[in-house]
């Protein structure tokens, strides 16, 4: 059984905690709670390739600082991360050259989830964690990730519930764990808990790359225009209960 390789180890790389406050905040800074919470994201979508053999070729697009490096350069031979934004990749690159655990399987590139420089039918896995709440298309970026995929390939992607019931239970434990995230006024939470003003809404901070009032249904409707068949989701942290739930991660294989 495939176990996460939790970023412990990478306390001491002076590189690595200095630049890195997106893993500071998520996964050493903040209280035990929501380091549970955001281990438990990476662990699912990794129980979700658990039957995958290690000659699997594996994408992960949306890398941000590279959390979930460790973990896959560790039960795959070919390793291959992406992300927009530079200075992801840069401290990305810090954590696969760390001394401690060098991961020399891993390979980094600044690359757009829409326009992925690589050939079709290239990957076995591609993963996509909290990424496509944040892009300005979701179909561009699901069409990109069938074509690089092979026949029968796995997508695992995950995106937070900014609306009903979730939204509130978000706001108030970010406020009791003093945990920063977007925040919504009384107003708003009340919108998206009611389903009021949502793609109005949803299409402003759209333009923004927010991840607020965003829908995890859009993401089973644009998957229903691609070659891709949605075999499973789980929702996180408490799967037996959606509505208490503030992820949800899909499972889809490309037809």
């Amino acid at each position: 059984m495939k176990q996460l390789v939790k970023l412990d180890y990478l306390r001491d790389e002076t590189e690595v905690y200095q630049s890195s406050e997106y893993i500071r905040r998520l996964y050493w800074d903040s209280s035990p709670f929501i380091q549970h919470l955001f281990y438990d994201l990476l662990d699912t979508a990794l129980s979700l390739v658990s039957k995958m053999p290690s000659d699997s070729s594996v994408l992960d697009v949306g890398i941000a600082e590279g959390p979930f490096l460790p973990t896959l350069s560790k039960y795959f031979n070919q390793v291959v991360g992406v992300d927009i934004n530079y200075d992801h990749i840069k401290v990305a690159q810090s954590i696969t050259n760390c001394a401690s655990n060098r991961l020399q399987n891993s390979v980094l590139a600044v690359a757009d989830g829409m326009a992925l420089p690589f050939r079709t039918n290239r990957y076995d896995i591609v993963f996509c964690l909290e990424t496509l709440e944040h892009v300005t298309s979701i179909h561009n970026v699901l069409e990109e990730i069938s074509r690089v995929l092979k026949k029968g390939g796995i997508l695992i992607s995950s995106v937070p519930i900014e609306i009903g019931l979730p939204i509130l239970i978000r706001q108030i434990a970010g406020k009791m764990l003093g945990f920063p995230r977007d925040s919504y006024s009384s107003r708003e939470i009340i919108d998206a808990i009611i389903g009021r003003n949502l793609e109005r809404r949803r299409k402003r901070e759209n333009k923004m790359h927010s991840h607020r009032f965003f829908s995890w249904r859009s993401v089973l409707k644009e998957l229903e225009n691609t070659s891709l068949i949605l075999d499973s989701m789980v929702f996180t942290p408490c799967p037996g209960i959606r509505f208490f739930s503030t992820n949800v991660t899909f499972r889809a294989i490309k037809g």
